[in-house]
C-alpha cells in the first residue's frame, strides 16, 4: 500500500516540478520571442487545474467534513483556473491588459472558496482558556498584517481609474482573508493523520500570500514585469496546495511534525516582521507617528493578554497534570495492590502456572510450578520428551499459544534431569491490550499418580476380565456339564424303572396264572434294579456334593493318604503287588476327599486288573510334571476313550459290573481342588492316571502365590 501512496504523489510532485521548471527554462530562453506571453501564462493555467484535479480526487475519497473542505478548495481552483485562462486569452491572443479585467473575478472568487474550505476542516475541540489564547493569536496576527497593508500597500492603492481602485482593494482584503484562514489552520489542534496535509497547504497559503504582497508593491513601485521570477511564486503555491490532499487521502509514512510547537511562536515572529518592516518604512519617511504608537501599544496589549491567557492555560495544564498525576498514583497503588493479591492467588494455586513472552522467556512461575518442574530460583528450565525423538508437546503447547491457538488436557511425559513423570497441560496465548500477542500462559498438573492409579487399575481391569471371562468359560462348561448330567441321570435312572416295570408285568401274569414257582424270580429281578437304582441315586448324590460340601483344606503328606487308603482297602488287594514311592511331597487338600478319589483309583485299577497274572499298581511322583500318579498293568484304555471315561455313568466295556460314575467323581474333587486330572495308556498296554493337587506352603514355599488363589480352592 505505501508503495502505492508514494507513486501517486510521486506523479503529482513530478508534474508540479516539471511545470516550475519548465516555465524557468521558456521565460529565460524565450524572453524576447513572439509566444513569450503563452509560454509564461500557459503553466498557470495547467498548474491550477492539475491542483483543482487533486482536490477532486481527495473528495471523491473522503466523508463527512473533510469531503466538504475539499470540495469548497476544488471550487476555488476552479475558479482560479478560470481566471488564469482568462488572464493567457486578454494577454495573449487579444493584445490587452488583463488588470482589471474578467480575470480578476476569476481570482477573487478563489479567496472567499478557498477560506472557506480552511474553515470546514474538522478540528480538536478546545477549552475556554485555548479559544481564547487563539482568539488573540488571531487578533495579534490581524492588527500585524494590517499594520503592513497599511504603511506599504494600501495608502499607494488610489489610482485615477475607480475601478481599478476598487480591485486593488479587494485583492488586498482577500489576502486579509487568506492570512486570517492561514492563522486558523496554523493555529489549529489537528489529528496526528492531518499533520502533514496541514503544513503543505500552510506553506502553500504562505507562498501565494507573500507572492499577491510582492506583485502588489511591484505594481505600486512600477517594477513589475511579467515573467520574473516572481511569478514562480504562485506556481510553488499551487503546487504545494496541490499536494496537499493527496497526502490527507494517502497519508506518507513519514514521521509526524509537531505544527502546534511551531504555531506557538508564530504571533510573536509575525509580530517582530512587522514592527521591523514598520520602523523601517516609517524611518525613511517624515509624518505623523502617532498612529504608529497607537498601533503598536495595541499589539503590545494584545501580546500582554496573550501571555496572560498563557499562564492562565499552562496554570490549568499544571492542576490537571498535578490531579493526573494522583490518579496515577492512586491507580498504580491499586494496580500494585492487585497485582500482589493476583501473584498471591497464583503462588498457592496447587496447579504449576508459567507465563513465558515471545522469546520464551520466564516471566513468571508459581511456587507449585517449581515444585512439580524441580525448578530451583535462578535455575533454567529445560524439558524433554520421554520419547527422545519426539519434540516436546510442552514446546508444542508453548508454539500453539504464541500462534493464537488454546490447548486443552493435553497429557505428556516429560523429563526433568533424568526423573520422568506426566503433566496434564494447558496453554493459552498472552495478549496486550491491544489484542496482540505478547507471550504465553501455561498451566500444568503432575498426574504421575493418577496415571500409576489408571494404570494398575487397567491391569486389574484386563485382570478382572480375564478371570470373568474364565469363570464365563467354567459357568458355561459346567452348565454343559449339567445338561449332560441331567440327561445322563434321567437316561441311566430310566433303565431299572423299565426293568421293575417290566417285571412287575412278569409277576401280575405269573400271580394271575398260578405260576408261583416264577414269582421269586421276578422279585429278585425287581430287587437287583431296586439297588441298582439306589447306587446310581447315591453315586449322582456324592457327586453333587463334591465342591458343596467338603472340610476345610489341611497339610498331610500324600503318602500318609496313601497309606490310609491301603489299609482300608488290604482286602481288595490281595494277590496284587503295591508300589508307593517314598518321595511323595505333602499336599494342602480335603483329606478325607481326597481319600474318596485315590480308593475310587484303587478301585478300578483292581477292577481292570483282574484277569491279569501278575497285577501291579504304582503310585507316585512326577517331579517333571509336578503331577501324582496311579499306574496299572491292565487291559488299559484306547486314547479315543481317554476323555469319555470321565463322564458320569460312562462306561466302555457295559459288561463289566460298577455304574460308571467313578471316575467322574475323581475328576470333580481335582477339579474342586484346582487340579487336572488325565490319562496316560494305549490299549492293552496299562493305564496310567495323572492328577495335580495343591501342594502345601512347606513344600512349596518357592512359588509365588497368586492374589486371587483362594478363588480357586
Amino acid at each position: 500500500m505505501s508503495a502505492s501512496i508514494d507513486k501517486r504523489i510521486l506523479i503529482a510532485t513530478s508534474a508540479f516540478a516539471f511545470l516550475i521548471a519548465a516555465h524557468l527554462i521558456l521565460i529565460t530562453a524565450f524572453r524576447d520571442a513572439d509566444m513569450f506571453l503563452l509560454l509564461e501564462d500557459a503553466p498557470f493555467v495547467m498548474s491550477s487545474a492539475i491542483a483543482a484535479f487533486c482536490f477532486f480526487y481527495a473528495f471523491k475519497r473522503s466523508t463527512g467534513r473533510v469531503r466538504a473542505a475539499w470540495l469548497a478548495i476544488f471550487v476555488a481552483m476552479i475558479f482560479n483556473t478560470s481566471g488564469e485562462l482568462a488572464w493567457l486569452v486578454l494577454e495573449v491572443f487579444l493584445r490587452r491588459d488583463p488588470f482589471p479585467s474578467a480575470a480578476d473575478i476569476g481570482y477573487l472568487a478563489f479567496y472567499p472558496f478557498f477560506a472557506a474550505g480552511i474553515f470546514l476542516f474538522p478540528s480538536v475541540p478546545r477549552s475556554a482558556n485555548e479559544r481564547a489564547r487563539l482568539l488573540l493569536d488571531e487578533c495579534i496576527g490581524m492588527i500585524s498584517s494590517l499594520l503592513i497593508l497599511w504603511i506599504y500597500i494600501i495608502p499607494e492603492l488610489y489610482e485615477e481609474d475607480p475601478v481599478a481602485t476598487f480591485v486593488s482593494i479587494a485583492y488586498v482584503l482577500m489576502d486579509l482573508l487568506l492570512v486570517i484562514a492561514l492563522m486558523d489552520i496554523l493555529f489549529r489542534e489537528h489529528e496526528a493523520a492531518e499533520d502533514w496535509p496541514s503544513f503543505i497547504l500552510i506553506l502553500g497559503m504562505g507562498a501565494m500570500i507573500i507572492t499577491d504582497l510582492g506583485y502588489a508593491y511591484q505594481e505600486i513601485q512600477g517594477t513589475y514585469t511579467s515573467g520574473s521570477l516572481l511569478d514562480t511564486g504562485w506556481l510553488a503555491a499551487y503546487m504545494l496546495i496541490g499536494i496537499a490532499p493527496l497526502l490527507s487521502v494517502h497519508p506518507p509514512s513519514w514521521r509526524p511534525i509537531n505544527i502546534k510547537r511551531i504555531s506557538y511562536y508564530v504571533p510573536v515572529i509575525w509580530l517582530g516582521i512587522a514592527l521591523i518592516l514598520v520602523l523601517i518604512r516609517e524611518h525613511e519617511s517624515v509624518s505623523n507617528a502617532g498612529a504608529l504608537v497607537a498601533s503598536i501599544s495595541g499589539i503590545i496589549g494584545l501580546m500582554l493578554l496573550r501571555e496572560k491567557q498563557s499562564l492562565r492555560t499552562m496554570h490549568d495544564m499544571l492542576k490537571n497534570l498535578r490531579e493526573e498525576a494522583e490518579r496515577r498514583a492512586a491507580m498504580e497503588k491499586s494496580l500494585a495492590e492487585s497485582k500482589n493479591l493476583l501473584e498471591s492467588i497464583l503462588s498457592q494455586a496447587q496447579c504449576g502456572i508459567l507465563v513465558v513472552d515471545a522469546d520464551r522467556k520466564i516471566l513468571f512461575i508459581n511456587d507449585a510450578a517449581r515444585r512439580i518442574l524441580r525448578k530451583r530460583p535462578g535455575g533454567s528450565l529445560e524439558l524433554r520428551s520421554h520419547n527422545s525423538e519426539d519434540e516436546p508437546e510442552w514446546n508444542l503447547c508453548i508454539s500453539r499459544a504464541l500462534r493464537g491457538a488454546i490447548t486443552e488436557s493435553k497429557e505428556e511425559r516429560v523429563v526433568v534431569d533424568g526423573e520422568s513423570f506426566d503433566l496434564l497441560l494447558n496453554s493459552a496465548p498472552l495478549k496486550d491490550s491491544s489484542g496482540g500477542i505478547v507471550g504465553a500462559v501455561v498451566s500444568f498438573m503432575d498426574i504421575s499418580d493418577r496415571k500409576r492409579l489408571e494404570d494398575e487399575l487397567r491391569r486389574y481391569t484386563t485382570e478382572l476380565e480375564r478371570m470373568v471371562e474364565d469363570r464365563t468359560r467354567e459357568i458355561e462348561r459346567k452348565n454343559a456339564e449339567m445338561e449332560r448330567f441331567v440327561y445322563t441321570v434321567s437316561h441311566d435312572l430310566r433303565s431299572p424303572l423299565i426293568t421293575i416295570l417290566g417285571f412287575i408285568g412278569y409277576l401280575r401274569e405269573d400271580l394271575r396264572s398260578g405260576q408261583t414257582d416264577k414269582v421269586e424270580s421276578d422279585i429278585r429281578f425287581i430287587e437287583n434294579s431296586v439297588l441298582k437304582m439306589d447306587r446310581l441315586l447315591t453315586n449322582t448324590l456324592e457327586l453333587s456334593r463334591i465342591g458343596r460340601v467338603i472340610s476345610p483344606p489341611e497339610d498331610v503328606y500324600f503318602s500318609d493318604i496313601v497309606r490310609e487308603v491301603l489299609s482300608d482297602m488290604n482286602a481288595k488287594l490281595r494277590g496284587v503287588d503295591i508300589i508307593v514311592a517314598d518321595d511323595m511331597p505333602s499336599v494342602h487338600v480335603d483329606r478325607m476327599r481326597i481319600g474318596e478319589m485315590l480308593a475310587n483309583l484303587i478301585d478300578n485299577s483292581i477292577k481292570y486288573t483282574a484277569n491279569t497274572d501278575h497285577p501291579r499298581i504304582e503310585i507316585g511322583w512326577r517331579p517333571e510334571d509336578a503331577a501324582f500318579f496311579v499306574k496299572d498293568n491292565g487291559i488299559g484304555i484306547d486314547p479315543k476313550y481317554h476323555d469319555k471315561v470321565f463322564d458320569l455313568f460312562y462306561r466302555i466295556d457295559r459288561s463289566t459290573p460298577g455304574t460308571g460314575a467313578g471316575l467322574a467323581i475323581v475328576k470333580k474333587i481335582v477339579e474342586v481342588h484346582g487340579g487336572r486330572i488325565w490319562i496316560e495308556s494305549e490299549g492293552g498296554k496299562g493305564c496310567t492316571v495323572c492328577f495335580t493337587l495343591p501342594l502345601s506352603r512347606k513344600s512349596n514355599s518357592e512359588e509365588s502365590q497368586s492374589p486371587f488363589g483362594d478363588l480357586y480352592r
